[in-house]
């Protein structure tokens, strides 16, 4: 054979080789792609599976909140950042920027609203935006309360649209209600990303929520969470979102279009603007009503193949190149020549047997290429089964450590539930209420017939005389024959609507009076809970009579001080006018002392006519005050220095005021007080200065303070309590005339307007009188 015809069939075997090589490399390429795809689904569906959870356990904390608020009369401050403590967010989970309470404020409540936030420590505090509405929602609670969170302080977020139709959404369905995109109010300059919010609503409690109007009608707020995007995703992903560990990037966007305005997380932008894309996914997630797109992708540097696609080709070059060189080796031996030689003899007889052995060998190839077939599909079902008992281990491996969880739970639950037994029986033996509970009877109609006695403690035997052993389980129509059919039915609502009724109740039979208290603790069932009130009750009515006797009392003092008023002013003003008389007319006739005399007479007289004036305003004080109505102070004040311009004259007084406001009160008794009090300032003035006095007013804690400051005599504060009494006086009448009861009589009726009255002084530098009166 010539060299060059077996270096033609040396060629020929490596080509065949190496086209074999090419095609069996294509396949299991084929075949990786396949796998990685069906991988990239896989993740996609378990990081979607990720979102949908924790946006769910989201959830499920919220609706605790909301059920804290239905469980108590009143959440605090202080309570609400204690209940986010002991759910410990950050650890369950993290990436929530906080929870929080938003409070419905109708718009007539809205001062008395923002002035309460503000007695609690947040004098800046306001709802915000500002703008005149109809209804405000105010973030009341918000905790963490770090810098971010204390951004949101006051806002009322149904006063964005986007916010706004999340929370009717939820509170029309009683649902957890995702936002769209939004910018957070907690967003600054640093880190700037999208945000989102959940809402859950919070209802009256035991009120009806069974349509959309009934929930409207009982809505009061909204339990909710912030969250900025990126680190709830982070939170939500865990290691996934690492540099080292992923594979695969995801873009999450608001709705189901895909574009830039709608986007609200990127986990790796840098990843994302690249071109080399190997393959893409969308997967929609929808929770209540509120879809997000999930748009995964993975680029070609970050699949990974396995080693066969690399380790297949370059063996089938080696194999192409040793089989070439065999061959070559082979045919161009001696012995190849003979034994080509032979087979060419025998080459005819051979032929048939070549034939039939080709069509044996079509056949086989025919076998070999379904076999592969077959061998190639359960291939992909053992991957399939593999990545299916990868799935169900995992799920198997959560729901096992659950169970575990929920069994040491359980442990936990079943210690503290016979510790509560034990503390319940005990409570229940020897409470010194009587309690029983009972189970409601109704006819075919539904209609409560008659009760049955399940159980009572001893304070109930005590109280009633009625044995456990020979009620229990009785009807009361057996155990009391005559109990009236209105307490049947007054029980029976109580079992059959879970509604608590509270009264009080006077037994004939045995002469006391009881409070009773009713509740449903199951269905069909009710606990009634007395005690005696009898003590009470005739305590209540020692104290109304007693009560009556000095209103009686009161009224008759009353009267008998306008009786003596009137039935002294006439003597008294005899007494005056013909001792002036005396001393006009034997004026020269008399001696010196005779004069001194019939002058004390007149003083005397004079003070006796104001003293039982004054007596009687003070007595008078005490009745109703018969016009309460809005009156403009500075209006007042000129009617006082119009009725005090003598004194005022007589004495060079200068009085200044500042702006005073408009107030509600009984103009003619706010009147006396300024009256009196600006009188006293002028009356003790120094001998050496000219009296000034000024009036002002300033708000502080919701009320009027009114200060009349003065530049006179001044006293020592040690006399603080005693200037307000009846009589009390620190200076003689022959130094500063008067009856005593002017500061008594301002004392009344300033705290009959709920204010209280106070005074600062210092000896020789002046008084500053101090009164409030409610906004």
């Amino acid at each position: 054979m010539k060299p060059s015809l077996l270096i033609w069939k040396a060629l020929i075997i490596l080509l065949i080789g190496l086209i074999l090589t090419v095609f069996v490399s294509y396949l299991i390429y084929v075949d990786e792609e396949k796998r990685t795809e069906k991988e990239f689904s896989l993740v996609c569906e378990e990081i979607k599976t990720k979102i949908e959870t924790r946006l769910h356990a989201h959830a499920q904390l919220l609706r605790s909140g909301a059920a804290y608020f239905n469980a108590s009369d009143t959440v605090t401050r202080i309570n609400w950042s204690e209940f986010i403590k002991q759910n410990k967010i950050n650890i369950n989970l993290p990436g929530i920027q906080g929870v929080g309470f938003s409070l419905i404020i109708p718009k007539s409540q809205l001062e008395q609203h923002t002035q309460r936030i503000r007695n609690e420590g947040f004098p800046q505090y306001t709802v915000h935006p500002t703008n005149d509405r109809s209804e405000y929602t105010s973030i009341i609670y918000l905790e963490p309360f770090d810098y971010r969170n204390q951004r949101a302080f006051g806002y009322d977020m149904f006063s964005q649209s986007v916010r706004r139709e999340a929370m009717e959404q939820s509170r029309d369905f009683d649902i957890a209600a995702l936002t769209g995109k939004v910018l957070l109010v907690q967003e600054t300059d640093d880190d700037l990303q999208a945000g989102t919010l959940m809402y859950v609503p919070v209802y009256k409690n035991n009120e009806q929520v069974g349509n959309i109007q009934q929930r409207r009608d009982a809505i009061i707020g909204w339990v909710y969470s912030p969250y900025r995007m990126n680190d709830l995703m982070d939170g939500m992903l865990g290691s996934w979102g690492s540099d080292s560990n992923k594979i695969i990037n995801l873009i999450v966007y608001d709705g189901d279009s895909i574009n830039d305005n709608a986007m609200i997380f990127d986990s790796y932008k840098e990843n994302n603007k690249k071109g080399n894309r190997f393959s893409t996914n969308i997967v929609s997630l929808d929770f209540n009503g509120r879809k997000w797109t999930l748009y995964f992708t993975q680029s070609k540097e970050q699949i990974k193949y396995s080693s066969k696609i690399a380790i297949v080709p370059f063996a089938g070059v080696a194999i192409s190149f040793l089989l070439s060189l065999l061959l070559f080796a082979f045919l161009n031996t001696k012995k190849a020549k003979l034994m080509a030689e032979g087979l060419t003899v025998n080459l005819s007889a051979r032929n048939k047997e070549l034939i039939k052995s080709k069509e044996q060998i079509e056949g086989s190839a025919a076998e070999l290429v379904i076999a592969n077939e077959t061998l190639k599909f359960e291939n992909e079902e053992k991957e399939k089964r593999a990545a299916e008992f990868v799935i169900a281990n995992e799920t198997l491996k959560f729901e096992n450590e659950e169970k575990e969880k929920r069994a040491a739970e359980l442990v936990i639950a079943n210690k503290e539930l016979v510790l509560s037994e034990r503390k319940y029986s005990s409570l229940f033996s020897h409470m010194l209420e009587g309690f029983a509970l009972h189970e409601i009877i109704c006819d075919t109609n539904g209609k409560p017939v008659d009760y049955r006695f399940l159980d009572i403690n001893p304070a109930f035997e005590l109280l009633t005389g009625l044995k456990k052993s020979e009620i229990i389980g009785k009807t009361v129509l057996t155990v009391i024959p005559d109990t009236e059919s209105f307490w049947i039915e007054r029980y029976g609502v109580v079992a059959l609507t879970g509604n608590s009724i509270d009264f009080e109740n006077y037994s004939a039979q045995l002469n006391r009076y009881y409070q009773i208290m009713a509740f449903s603790p199951a269905k069909n069932q009710f606990a009634v809970m007395f005690y005696d009130i009898t003590k009470r009750k005739q305590a209540e009515e020692k104290l109304k009579i007693t009560f009556q006797n000095l209103e009686r009392s009161n009224n008759d003092l009353e009267q008998f001080a306008y009786v003596a008023n009137h039935d002294l002013q006439e003597p008294l003003r005899m007494i005056s006018s013909y001792t002036q008389l005396l001393e006009r007319k034997y004026k020269d006739k008399l001696d010196r002392d005779a004069n001194d005399y019939i002058r004390f007479v007149v003083d005397g007289a004079i003070r006796m006519q104001k003293l039982l004036n004054d007596l009687l305003e003070f007595s008078r004080i005490n009745s109703p005050i018969k016009k309460i109505e809005q009156v403009a102070i500075s209006t007042v004040l000129g009617q006082v220095i119009s009725n005090l311009q003598q004194m005022i004259t007589e004495h060079s007084a200068l009085i200044t005021n500042d702006d005073l406001p408009v107030v509600k009160v009984a103009e003619s008794q706010i009147l006396r007080v300024f009256q009196n009090l600006i009188e006293n300032a002028i009356k003790f003035k120094k001998k050496t200065e000219l009296p000034k006095i000024h009036i002002s007013c300033k708000m502080q804690n919701n009320m009027y303070q009114f200060s009349i400051t003065d530049n006179g005599i001044g006293m020592d504060m040690q006399y603080h309590d005693r200037v307000f009494i009846v009589f009390q006086r620190l200076h003689s009448v022959k130094e500063y005339p008067g009856t005593g009861i002017g500061l008594s009589i301002c004392k009344r009726i300033v705290e009959r307007h709920g204010g209280s009255i106070w005074f600062e002084s210092k000896v020789n530098e002046g008084t500053t009188f101090y009164f409030t009166i409610p906004v």
